[in-house]
């Protein structure tokens, strides 16, 4: 289970003794929906409940959880309790549509984790980080990057927050780490590590996010052999510089590389289970590596 928050609280670590009769009462009060208002108002809150939209996905898990959270708890409890963070979820993930494809890739990645497994990778406008925390657990060095020192903040916490999670096969593998990355500067490209794979979700809204996403995939795939770059992303009817992207690609000399709508993709139905926009937005998968000499 990954947790995940916005906006990581200050002091750390969460003051978790504080949220847990917020919890309790969450499972036990009548009048459950208020107190779902509450709890999503809470810093506190949000990070010890982590990211609504992808507790949805691990019902199976949500009675360890909240066993973990406050000890035992009755099984009527615990059904009251993940229905509350199902409604949860549809109040905080709607509100940002990049929070679905960011789990979709998490999702494709843990379905095709033999390709990170002992890799070097990057994850190009981390956001919350979903996307990276989940390749950090089975790649040997991980690094998650953002244009927002405040974004980079949240990354570092949520980072902690997952360690047991990233480390749980190799306790000793480096840390994940967090960089500040503009790619309209080329200083800011080359201070990131090197990474052998590089991946993205639904960061092309406009064409200058489609030039500087390519300035960072070219500076790892053309100087690090095998290198090769996966991005989810909403398509040009939602997202306005994809075609600029699919321009940009398609005049490349340098690089290889496909485009394939995700429902389309062997795993796609599996993907896109549970992801409600899926009935309103069109989903592209990119792959993209240096071109064959």
């Amino acid at each position: 289970m990954v947790l995940i928050c916005s906006t990581p609280p200050a002091p750390l670590p969460v003051d978790v003794t504080a949220t847990r009769p917020l919890v309790q009462e969450i499972a036990t009060s009548t009048a459950a929906r208020a107190h779902v208002r509450v709890l999503a108002s809470s810093t506190y809150g949000r990070c010890v409940l982590g990211l609504a939209g992808f507790l949805k996905a691990v019902t199976g898990h949500m009675a360890a959880f909240v066993e973990c959270m406050d000890g035992e708890m009755a099984p009527e409890e615990v059904t009251i309790l993940h229905e509350l963070l199902l409604l949860l979820a549809e109040t905080v993930v709607d509100e940002d549509n990049a929070t679905f494809l960011a789990f979709v890739l998490a999702r494709w990645i843990h379905i095709h984790r033999e390709l990170f497994e002992g890799k070097s990778v990057i994850e190009v406008g981390s956001g919350l980080g979903l996307g990276g925390i989940t390749a950090a657990r089975y790649a040997s060095q991980t690094t998650l990057t953002d244009y927002q020192s405040d974004t980079c903040t949240a990354l570092e916490y949520n980072i902690k927050l997952n360690r047991l999670f990233t480390h749980e096969f190799d306790p000793a593998k480096l840390e994940v780490t967090v960089s500040l990355l503009d790619w309209d500067l080329t200083e800011s490209i080359e201070a990131v590590p090197r990474a052998e794979v590089v991946i993205a979700s639904d960061i092309i809204c406009e064409p200058s996010t489609a030039e500087g996403f390519l300035r960072v995939v070219r500076h790892h795939i053309l100087k690090t052999p095998g290198c090769v770059a996966y991005l989810m992303n909403a398509n040009s009817h939602s997202r306005f510089g994809v075609v600029h992207l699919h321009a940009l690609l398609a005049a490349s000399t340098d690089l290889s590389y496909s485009i394939t709508p995700v429902g389309e993709l062997p795993d796609g139905a599996q993907l896109l289970e549970t992801v409600s926009d899926a009935q309103e937005l069109s989903y592209e998968f990119y792959e993209i590596r240096a071109a064959s000499n």
